[in-house]
Order: structure tokens, then C-alpha cells, then sequence
């Protein structure tokens, strides 16, 4: 029963027994089974007043936890459906602790038929909104094109690394889209938090399984929605509103699940200064891997794989010379660019003339950044090969010791970015696979998948 019709039904019981109500007592849409705290009850207790009118006696006695602190008050409890309880008497606390037994019990029965209507409806795709939400009819599930519209293009920017959640909360409150609930404005958190729904690619997540929600209408494709939680995880705040969007971990947004193909980001257990790292899939109860140890397991299968053999495959003869040429190209055109601008502004030469340059001008930078790009996928393992040397058996031992350690100095003093794609360019997948909970890091469950250059590696 609503509040509102409670206390209705407690001021006409009031008055036809003749007494005078004074305070209320009111936590509407605060369930004492659900741990919050509850301000008007906590007044009441404090208060202390020497009698109370509730519609039901569960209403004040409902878990066992709060019993004694009411008890305490020694107060004495009407009831507008179930009589009176004195609780200044042997006789009202023990009923007021059958009572309150019996209500628990009934909520923890209420609570497991709830718990298995919620896995039945989610197993048949089925949903409920009570409130409204953004981008979609809560009711039909159909997509409200204006801000499903909205929600595209902002994930497209966040994904690709060109927008924030500021500046995404800057845009909708510009262009007069409030948050649903409230019909406030945006901000920075709320947009967060609203990218964190699965809903967004029609899907739900109950109890570690996902499952797809029937009828409703997915505003993201599954891999932007991917990538703006691996943006989201990605976020790393030193001093106070700083923050970057780099990858500061070797197989953040590369390593997949093994449970449901997402990409896996890092988490921390305990604090994130000094606390273990650990790969975490995005979808809540799936799976996780110690950091460390994942990332070791993948540089032993394939640091040893940069010997001289596969010197001429990893670094094509001419590459360095080339991709030098080029960034000094580059910064040649840059400069000799700016400068045909300056003198252009200084002649008044008509817009007309300088936008047909500038247009020109980036065909041909983005041709140069291609060709820069294709390059230095080519020269990434330029460095990292080896000869250990050595003839008699003893020696080449020593010789393959110490190319070990040679070639781990050499990865350990490279950027996190190009280590990424070294991986990237040996790997084609990296799958880690649920194994039993508890059980030690276990490279049987690791599932690597090699690209054509990777397999060309193992070869030789």
C-alpha cells in the first residue's frame, strides 16, 4: 500500500479513537530489507515517543536487526489492521519478536520467489522499467531517434577517442536533452553511468549469465559499446581532473573472455597504489586473471621467437631509411605549409584560393601519415633481435641466457603503446577461458591464436 494511503488510513483511525496524531514518520521508498538508512525512522527512535500508529505492525517491526533498538523505547504500538502491542511489558516484546520473526521470515520467502521470477523473466529475454529511460520507450522498447540518435554519435567520439564524458554532458544539455529520471541536466558522472547499460546493446546481465532482451531495440553495436568501457576502465586520476585515455596496460582491450567474447581491462585487488593488478572481463561475475602472471605467459611464447632467422621477416631491409625519410618529408610540408599560409593572409589572398590549398594540403599529409603508419608496422621490432653467439654446447647455452635477458632489457625499456602493438601484430586473439574459482593462474586456459606473421615466426 502506498504511503500516502497509509497515513489516510491512520488519521481516520486516530479519529474514531478519539486520539491526536503529532509527528510523521515518513521514509517513503526506503525499504528497511534493503540496508539503507532510513532518517525518519532513526528520528523516532531518538524521540522516543510514548506511543505509535502504524497501518501494520510490520510496517515498524520488519527485521530482526532494528527489533531490540525498538524495544529500547518501551513505546506502545497501534495498529490500524492488527491491534495494539505494549512494549513496556514482558508479554508486548515477546510478541512484537514473534511478529517480527514471522515478517522476517516472510520477506526472506518473498525475497527467493522474487529472486526466481527475476532469472525466470531473464532467461526469457523479458524486461520492466518502471522509471523512464534515455533513448528508448520503456514500455515498447522502440528507439526515440533524437536521442538514440544522440547516443550514437557521442559513443562513436568516446570510442574513437576524440569526446568525454564532459564534453558528451556539455553537448546534451546544449541541445535540451535531460537526464530521463530527473529531467535535470547532464553531467559528467550521469554519463558515465548511463554507458554502463547493457541495455544499450539490448542485452542483461542476471547473476553472471547475459542474456538478450526480447523486443527492446539496441541503440550501440556491441563493439562501441565495448570500447567505451574499456575507455571507462581506462581512465587513470593522479592530481585531481587529470586524466588520460592511453592504455597503461599491455593486454587491456586485446585480451577477450572466454565467457562472452568481451575485450577484458585492468581492475586492482585492494588499493590501486601498490594493489594486484588483474585482468577483469567488463561483464559483471564472469571472470578475471592475475595481471602479472598472464602477461608473462604470453612474453615466454613469443619473446624467443626474435632471433636472427627471422631478422629479414621482422625488419625489411630499406625500412628505417624510408620511414625516416618520411617524417622528415613531413615536417618539410608542415613548415613550407605554414608559411605559404602566412604570406597568403599578408597578400589578402580570397578565401576561396586558401581553403582549395588547405584542402590540398591535408590529401596530402593524410597520404604521408598512411604511409608512416604502414611503415612503422613494418619496423616495430626493429631492436629486439639477437644473435647469441657460442659454438660448443656450454657456450650456446650461455649464449641463449643471456639472449633471454638481452631481449627482456630490450621489451622492458619500449613504450606500453608499441609493446600493444607488437602483440597486436602476433596475436590475431587472445582468449582466457573460465576455470574452476580459486584455482592458481593456469596456461591451459589461455587460448592464443596467431596471425600469419606469428606463425610465420614460430616456423623458423
Amino acid at each position: 500500500m502506498a504511503v500516502e494511503n497509509q497515513l489516510a488510513a491512520i488519521k481516520s483511525w486516530a479519529e474514531k479513537h478519539n486520539h491526536q496524531l503529532g509527528t510523521v514518520y515518513k521514509d517513503n521508498d526506503l525499504s528497511a530489507t534493503s540496508g539503507k538508512v532510513r532518517p525518519a525512522f532513526e528520528q523516532l527512535l531518538l524521540d522516543k515517543p510514548k506511543a505509535v500508529v502504524v497501518w501494520h505492525q510490520d510496517r515498524l517491526l520488519r527485521i530482526s536487526k532494528d527489533l531490540e533498538r525498538v524495544l529500547d523505547t518501551e513505546m506502545t504500538v497501534y495498529s490500524v489492521v492488527a491491534g495494539s502491542l505494549d512494549l513496556s511489558t514482558p508479554q508486548g516484546r515477546a510478541v512484537a519478536r514473534t511478529v517480527t520473526a514471522w515478517n522476517t521470515y516472510e520477506g526472506e520467502q518473498k525475497a527467493a520467489r522474487q529472486k526466481l521470477r527475476s532469472k525466470a523473466d531473464a532467461e526469457k529475454g523479458l524486461w520492466h522499467f518502471a522509471r523512464p529511460v534515455f533513448g528508448n520507450d520503456r514500455k515498447t522498447g522502440a528507439l526515440i531517434e533524437a536521442e538514440a540518435s544522440a547516443i550514437r554519435e557521442a559513443a562513436k567520439k568516446i570510442a574513437d577517442g576524440t569526446s568525454t564524458f564532459f564534453l558528451t554532458a556539455k553537448d546534451w544539455n546544449t541541445r535540451g536533452l535531460l537526464t530521463p529520471q530527473t529531467q535535470g541536466e547532464w553531467t559528467p558522472g550521469t554519463v558515465r553511468n548511463f554507458f554502463l547499460s547493457e541495455r544499450l546493446i539490448g542485452k542483461r546481465t542476471y547473476e553472471g549469465v547475459t542474456y538478450t532482451l526480447e523486443g527492446w531495440e539496441p541503440i550501440l553495436d556491441e563493439e562501441t559499446w565495448t570500447q567505451v568501457q574499456t575507455y571507462i576502465d581506462s581512465l587513470r586520476t593522479g592530481a585531481r581532473g587529470v586524466r588520460t585515455t592511453s592504455f597503461q596496460h599491455l593486454l587491456s582491450g586485446i585480451a577477450e573472455c572466454g565467457v562472452c567474447g568481451r575485450k577484458m581491462n585492468i581492475s586492482y585487488r585492494g588499493q590501486r597504489q601498490g594493489g594486484a593488478r588483474a585482468y577483469k572481463c567488463v561483464t559483471p561475475g564472469h571472470l578475471s586473471r592475475q595481471a602479472d602472471k598472464l602477461e608473462e605467459f604470453i612474453l615466454n611464447d613469443f619473446l624467443m621467437d626474435f632471433t636472427p632467422e627471422t631478422d629479414a621477416l621482422l625488419n625489411p631491409a630499406g625500412t628505417s631509411d624510408a620511414l625516416a625519410g618520411l617524417r622528415a618529408l613531413r615536417i618539410q610540408m608542415v613548415n613550407k605549409h605554414e608559411q605559404w599560409i602566412t604570406e597568403a593572409l599578408t597578400e589578402s589572398l580570397s578565401p576561396s584560393i586558401i581553403k582549395a590549398k588547405e584542402a590540398n594540403h591535408e590529401r596530402e599529409m593524410h597520404g604521408i601519415g598512411t604511409q608512416i603508419m604502414e611503415y612503422e608496422a613494418e619496423n616495430l621490432f626493429s631492436g629486439l633481435v639477437w644473435d647469441p653467439k657460442g659454438e660448443s654446447i656450454f657456450e650456446l647455452a650461455q649464449g641463449l641466457q643471456a639472449f633471454n635477458l638481452e631481449v627482456r632489457k630490450r621489451w622492458d625499456v619500449i613504450t606500453t603503446e608499441r609493446k600493444r602493438r607488437i602483440v597486436s601484430a602476433i596475436y590475431s586473439k587472445i582468449v582466457i577461458h573460465k576455470g574452476t574459482q580459486g584455482k592458481r593462474f593456469d596456461s591451459n586456459l589461455v587460448e592464443l591464436t596467431r596471425t600469419e606473421l606469428g606463425e610465420k615466426l614460430r616456423t623458423f
